[in-house]
C-alpha cells in the first residue's frame, strides 16, 4: 500500500491507474511518459475529476468540474515527479468534500 495516501483516499475511485499509484510510493518515477497517467473521480456523482498525464517536457495536473475538460477547475504543471505527487496528495485532501 502507498503509504502516502491520504485518509481522503476513501473519498475517490481509481479510474484509470496502470502503474501502482495506490501500491506503490515510487509509481510516478516507474510511469511511462505518456498522456495518460492516472485518473482518479470523486465518489459523488457530480464531483471532481483528478487527471494526470505528461505533455512533452512536464507533468499536467487537472481537476476537472462537470466534465468540461476545456475550463478545469484547477492545473498544476511541473518537471518534477515530487512536485505532482505533492500537488496529487493536497488535491486528494482538498476536494475530499466534492467542490
Amino acid at each position: 500500500m502507498n503509504h502516502r495516501l491520504p485518509a481522503a483516499i476513501n473519498q475517490w475511485h481509481v479510474e484509470f491507474d496502470p502503474y501502482g499509484f495506490a501500491n506503490k510510493v515510487d509509481w510516478l518515477k516507474q510511469a511511462e511518459k505518456t498522456e495518460d497517467i492516472l485518473q482518479l473521480a470523486h465518489v459523488y456523482s457530480d464531483g471532481p475529476i483528478i487527471d494526470v498525464g505528461f505533455y512533452i517536457h512536464v507533468f499536467r495536473g487537472f481537476v476537472i468540474r462537470n466534465g468540461d475538460w476545456d475550463d478545469p477547475l484547477e492545473s498544476y504543471e511541473t518537471e518534477s515527479e515530487g512536485d505532482m505527487e505533492n500537488w496529487i496528495y493536497s488535491a486528494l485532501d482538498r476536494y475530499a468534500n466534492g467542490f
